[in-house]
């Protein structure tokens, strides 16, 4: 629930002074915003992400949900959710949208786990993703998935086949049920894409044009 003087934000230390000042600027005039680790009041922490990090590199766990705000393209945004970001967004970002990814972070904070997902799946060719213990193994081999690549996952495996929409996933996944003006969904996609390639499989997410993305049906 949205406070009425503005969602209390902690900005993660560690950029300076030119970071901070690039926040506050990004940063829509609703929320307030304190330099620091989140403390008991806080309802979101975010973190600058320039897509300079090494590989490997991964952002350090926080007692709220934490949102990379990040500057460029969905190979910075995948980057910053593989470092451990429950969400990224490009800028610039409006406060609907904030407010928005804040209240679906919280939803599914801290349980890490929607109830849509407490049911085990049955395996979809060498694909398996077992809801309880919230893994996923390819070939028989664990895969590392994000809390939200987990989600997404698993609901294109509920409905394996169909095509969703955009809208459908950020309704189903994130809780969204508004048009957000950005490209979240394609750049979760992207990271999951880009994760099961590595596993061996280039193509389980397919592409449907017009519509949005489906899971192969003839995993293999």
């Amino acid at each position: 629930m949205d406070r009425p003087g503005g969602l209390r934000v902690s900005l993660l230390p560690g950029g300076g002074p030119a970071v901070e000042a690039m926040v506050r600027a990004y940063l829509p005039s609703p929320f307030r915003l304190a330099v620091g680790p989140p403390g008991p009041d806080d309802d979101l922490a975010v973190v600058w992400w320039d897509g300079g990090a090494s590989a490997g590199d991964r952002l350090p766990r926080t007692r709220v949900p934490l949102v990379a705000l990040c500057a460029g393209g969905p190979d910075v945004l995948a980057a910053a959710l593989d470092a451990g970001a429950d969400h990224a967004l490009a800028l610039p970002i409006s406060a609907d949208l904030l407010r928005a990814v804040s209240r679906a972070c919280t939803r599914r904070w801290p349980s890490d786990a929607p109830t849509a997902t407490t049911e085990r799946p049955s395996p979809v060719g060498p694909l398996h993703l077992d809801g309880r213990a919230r893994t996923l193994t390819v070939h028989g081999r664990p895969v590392s998935l994000t809390l939200r690549e987990f989600d997404l996952l698993s609901y294109l495996l509920r409905h394996a086949g169909a095509a969703c929409s955009r809208d459908e996933l950020l309704a189903g996944v994130w809780g969204i049920d508004f048009e957000t003006g950005t490209n979240t969904v394609d750049v979760f996609v992207y990271a999951l894409r880009r994760k099961l390639r590595a596993a061996g499989l280039p193509s389980a997410i397919e592409t449907v044009r017009g519509v949005g993305y489906r899971l192969a049906p003839d995993l293999h």
